[in-house]
């Protein structure tokens, strides 16, 4: 039986990979799509006109984003296997720790959407697009976190026979605010060269455009193995791209010289007219790039790796739960799909174990805790790997000796000061709430702060990233 998958992602033009996504997923699975769309203003250029060409809308628009809304839009004994959500600035769905079936988040942009934490920890599964922000949603409170690069659409991303009248062609964004050192570049290209740089065409006049070069240029922001490497690679074109993408396991994908061509700002020129120069070697490059783009990097490859990796963990995966909400609220009922290690918090006081060594902690009842809830909550981070999960059942009494009162905010903030990221707080009965929170080991502000230090964007000052991320300091 194929997997049923919800697919969650807003019907966002400016989310380029979520079609690519939805549509391999399709391909292997009954999908459902749900989301928002954005605001319906009319298109004030030809990229917005083209862009708005190119949505499609969710199966089901889901205006109230929680999980009991969810399973009451989704057709009768519809149960999901998996729910997978797909960074698209948009959906957000509340409560989804409440879902019955495994959950899984694919970011792309991490590096400039501090949202991207606050998102990912809700889920059963993170895979991030670039590979040096794993340990950073780990910091911030995300588990089981993978690498899962971009890849290309070849139903989008193919040749287009044409002969080559430019040297080099560049296709994308020209933003100085962002873009400053990838201007800089091609400005040193087009000084020795013929350069055509176009910002706006997509998908078919996307590769017609490309195929125009006889080298297809690229220059990632942040090191990050971006989608053009894999596109470019798809339309059968020599690619001219960043060296220092290898941070971010460029080279474990392609080999130098063989799938794809890599410079540094000191071999850039160099590099560019030796191809020029070899049209036999550069024709061979752009053979083997596009035989190995299509062989192992394609979406429907990416699906195929989300799912095993979800398989491996979740053996059950395949059976769809009996409803799509989980059934019960106790802590039992509210362990993580993949729960790794867990021990009881009152049980594991009077025998610790090792610091970083549990993956879950659960909580039944803090009415026998041997010690004030503050002090044993502390021991439970220090045991818990990072993103490891606290699930708990407290009652207002006991967080009232803590000096918490009943609002959200303090009990955000009383789990903040403690390090954890609190992700579902929902009223169980009688004073009772249950109460799900990963531990972090750093501060998104911090996270986002370093960040922006290392590439600094027109307009983002700590005041607005103070602003951006609150209250989760």
């Amino acid at each position: 039986m194929r997997l049923r998958v919800c697919l969650l992602a807003e019907a966002n033009p400016k989310s380029w990979w979520v079609p690519y996504y939805v549509d391999a997923f399709r391909e292997r699975c009954d999908v459902v799509t749900v989301g928002t769309s954005p605001d319906a203003a009319p298109p004030q250029t030809e990229a917005e006109r083209l862009l708005a060409q190119m949505v499609a809308p969710n199966d089901i628009e889901l205006d109230q984003p929680s999980a009991e809304c969810l399973a009451a839009r989704l057709s009768a004994g519809w149960h999901p296997h998996l729910v997978v959500a797909v960074q698209s600035s948009g959906i957000v769905l509340h409560g989804i720790e409440r879902l019955a079936c495994p959950t899984a988040y694919i970011t792309v942009d991490t590096w400039h959407e501090p949202n991207e934490y606050l998102a990912a920890p809700h889920y059963d599964f993170v895979f991030v697009a670039q590979r040096s922000f794993i340990p950073l949603l780990r910091a911030t409170g995300s588990r089981r976190v993978s690498w899962l690069p971009l890849a290309c659409s070849p139903k989008f991303h193919h040749p287009v026979p044409a002969e080559p009248d430019y040297d080099v062609v560049f296709v994308g964004s020209l933003d100085q605010a962002i873009y400053a050192q990838r201007i800089r570049r091609l400005e040193a290209l087009g000084d020795r060269f013929s350069v055509a740089t176009l910002k706006t065409f997509f998908r078919e006049e996307m590769c017609a455009v490309t195929c125009r070069g006889r080298l297809v240029f690229n220059s990632s922001v942040f090191e990050d193995i971006n989608m053009r490497v894999f596109e470019a690679l798809a339309m059968g074109r020599p690619l001219l791209t960043n060296a220092d993408a290898a941070t971010n396991g460029l080279l474990e994908l392609f080999s130098d010289g063989v799938h794809l061509i890599t410079y540094t700002d000191d071999t850039l020129v160099e590099k560019a007219q030796q191809y020029l120069d070899d049209p036999e070697a550069r024709e061979a490059v752009a053979r083997a790039g596009r035989a190995e783009v299509l062989a192992r990097h394609t979406y429907a490859h990416r699906v195929d790796t989300l799912i095993e990796a979800i398989r491996a963990a979740c053996p059950a995966l395949d059976t769809a739960p009996a409803s799509v909400l989980r059934e019960g609220a106790s802590p039992a009922d509210r362990l993580p799909a993949a729960p790794g290690a867990v021990v009881d918090l009152e049980g594991a006081l009077a025998n610790p174990p090792a610091a970083n060594s549990v993956d879950t902690v659960v909580l039944p009842d803090p009415g026998g805790l041997p010690v004030p809830l503050g002090e044993a909550v502390r021991a439970a981070h220090s045991w818990l790997t990072e993103g490891g999960a606290f699930v708990a059942q407290l009652d207002l009494q006991h967080l009232e000796r803590e000096g918490v009162d009943a609002s959200l905010g303090a009990w955000v903030a009383w789990f903040r000061q403690l390090d954890f990221h609190l992700l579902d707080l929902s009223e169980s009965g009688q004073g009772a709430y249950a109460v799900t929170a990963r531990k972090r080991t750093k501060p998104l502000l911090d996270v986002c702060r370093a960040l922006y230090a290392r590439h600094p964007m027109e307009g983002v000052t700590d005041a607005v990233l103070c602003a951006l991320i609150a209250p989760d300091r």
